[in-house]
């Protein structure tokens, strides 16, 4: 085939793809299951994630001696490091693992304050912060032996005090930390970080990454506490791009001999914990600790200053994870009669407690709960008081993004039904991921709300908004629908509600306990929506009870009206199955055509190609 006649076909297949592409594009825009959303897509497994440790572990060799300890100082010093004799000692100071190739000691290192330097770990993290944020000395070392041996890797933490925006009678700002507060910090070297295959800050999408980190606790005054070598995780799905990330620690025996976390932070023994950043820090935790006595499980909260690799990264609040652990420790239980479900864009539990929960489910979406003998198989199968005590806590502080069986929730059971008590196989359930409740600005997701005014916060109505998200609420909840309909439930969730309004959400005793709170800013948005939430919601309640079935039809109604609209879309799924044998019979004319223009396939004279 000459040449004017291979770019010809060149050309030919050229625009062939382009059909192909455009046909390709219609179909995943078109599919009946796509549907645009502000989900972001989590990665899960791939060659790079679960547990990845860049400690060094090893036995033998005695660890080096700092001059110094951890906490915090007044002004600058002269810091020594010492060995064994015949033995070196190499250290790094941008919180890198130390080997034989880093710095080797010779001399006393100068330790001072270092927060007007840049801020290095920001940068790497993509923070456009030019202002330099308040920041500690990192010094990791190592000893090695003259055969090649080493240590353990020893860090030392020193924080510098200084006129905070506090001490001049100020609120701080995003460089630098709350003095009343306790401080957390997280040390790991930034290959765990920022390398570009490795990192998890660098591919954040990764859900299940894991890189080993140093956690360090100081009290209020700088004090400190203890530390521990713990996996930390990426969490959450909205947050994952933002610098201040959120985080999940895990305690575990590969990491340093310990698989639960060896301090008692929290009055609950736990293996893991949580760091999350929100506008008010100590909003989540405030919030569970208000129905910590009902038939909830709730987390445990401090609200913390937190530093990563020596920079203050922001105020996060410190909670319990719960997991089956947590729950046998919480509640006196054998952690392996427990199945235990947390459900955030869909349920996520071992096998036997799917199958529980799969069981449950079907029950509940096929029975008819009016009928008092199919109402009893239910309270057989759930704790009654702790399904009412979620929807009321819910529909109380508007939380929005969550729902029992559907997005941002927890639920447990025993397995096997060993007592009357906490072990009887009844589902029970437990809130979390509350930055959405009560009012911040998360309400600018909402249509009825347009901005994140506390007066329309508390003044929601909850039982018939259509929410953001993933989240169903009352208006559009089968489930809580389907249970309404039954007389002992209505009466139950009734009285429920004003006793938890009277006693739990009570202003008095919510402005009382935030007063108790050792960081304030914030709490007068959270008391201003308690104190005026009664004005409002009794009457959105008693609303709901006298047309709950009503409007559930209607929003069922309009549900199936917007889904008949999307059929008359031009370009909707079925529009789709037209469309594909059209783009395939005009890529085959055009195949045809150029074919017949250029003479075919044929070869040329004698026999050449």
């Amino acid at each position: 085939m000459d040449r004017k006649k291979t770019l010809k076909y060149m050309l030919l297949l050229v625009t062939t793809g382009f059909f192909c592409v455009l046909l390709a594009a219609v179909l995943y825009l078109f599919h009946p299951d796509y549907e645009l959303t502000d989900k972001k897509v989590i990665l899960y497994d791939s060659a790079e994630s679960g547990v990845m440790s860049t400690f060094q572990h090893s036995a033998g060799v005695a660890s080096p001696e700092f001059s110094s300890d951890s906490g915090l100082y007044e002004k600058g010093f002269f810091l020594t490091l010492s060995a064994p004799e015949n033995c070196k000692i190499y250290y790094t100071l941008d919180s890198s693992v130390p080997t034989d190739q880093s710095s080797l000691y010779s001399e006393a290192i100068y330790v001072a304050d270092r927060s007007a330097d840049e801020n290095t770990i920001h940068a790497l993290a993509g923070a456009m912060e030019t202002q330099p944020v308040d920041k500690a000395s990192v010094i990791r070392a190592i000893v090695y032996d003259p055969a090649g041996n080493h240590s353990e890797i020893v860090t030392k933490e020193y924080f510098f005090a200084h006129e905070t925006a506090e001490r001049n009678g100020k609120k701080p700002d995003a460089t630098e930390p709350a003095e009343q507060l306790p401080t957390v910090s997280l040390v790991s070297d930034p290959v765990n970080l920022f390398d570009e295959t490795r990192g998890i800050y660098t591919n954040y999408l990764m859900e299940k990454w894991e890189r080993e980190a140093l956690f360090t606790y100081y009290d209020a005054d700088g004090n400190y506490v203890f530390e521990q070598n713990l996996g930390v995780r990426l969490r959450g799905t909205s947050t994952r791009d933002g610098v201040q990330k959120d985080f999940t620690l895990f305690a575990r025996s590969e990491y340093d001999g310990n698989d639960t976390i060896a301090y008692p932070l929290f009055s609950t023994p736990t293996d893991s914990l949580i760091l999350r950043h929100r506008d008010i820090p100590q909003q989540e935790g405030f919030l569970s600790s208000l129905v910590s006595d009902r038939d909830l499980t709730t987390q445990e909260y401090q609200t913390v200053n937190l530093y990563f690799n020596g920079e203050f990264w922001g105020l996060y609040s410190l909670l319990t994870r719960v997991d089956e652990y947590y729950l046998s420790n919480k509640y006196g239980m054998d952690e392996n009669n427990i199945a235990f479900i947390k459900i955030n864009h869909f349920p996520e539990g071992n096998g036997e407690a799917m199958q529980y929960y799969q069981q449950l489910m079907s029950f509940l979406s096929s029975t008819d709960l009016s009928i008092d003998a199919n109402y009893q198989k239910a309270c057989n199968m759930i704790d009654i008081q702790s399904l009412i005590d979620w929807y009321v806590t819910n529909s109380y502080w508007n939380n929005v993004d969550a729902n029992v069986f559907n997005i941002n929730s927890m639920m447990w059971r025993s397995i096997e039904a060993r007592n009357d008590g906490y072990e009887n196989g009844k589902w029970r359930f437990g809130i979390y991921d509350l930055d959405h409740a009560t009012s911040t600005s998360s309400f600018f997701l909402i249509e009825s709300i347009k901005s994140k005014n506390i007066e329309y916060a508390y003044q929601f109505d909850y039982f018939i908004e259509y929410f953001p998200f993933g989240a169903v609420g009352p208006i559009e909840d089968p489930t809580i629908n389907a249970f309404m309909a039954n007389a002992d439930f209505r009466k139950q969730f009734y009285n429920t509600f004003l006793e938890i309004a009277a006693n739990n959400f009570d202003p008095d005793r919510v402005q009382r306990l935030l007063e108790t709170l050792p960081y304030q800013e914030g709490n007068d948005t959270l008391y201003t929506f308690f104190l005026n939430r009664p004005k409002y919601i009794f009457g959105f309640l008693d609303d709901y009870m006298l047309h709950y079935a009503e409007n559930y039809q209607k929003a069922m109604e309009a549900a199936r009206e917007e889904e008949n609209s999307r059929d008359d879309i031009p370009f909707n799924s079925n529009t789709t199955l037209v469309m594909l044998p059209i783009f395939g019979v005009l890529a085959a004319v055009l195949v045809v055509a150029y074919v017949r223009q250029n003479g075919g396939f044929r070869r040329g004279k004698g026999g050449g190609k």
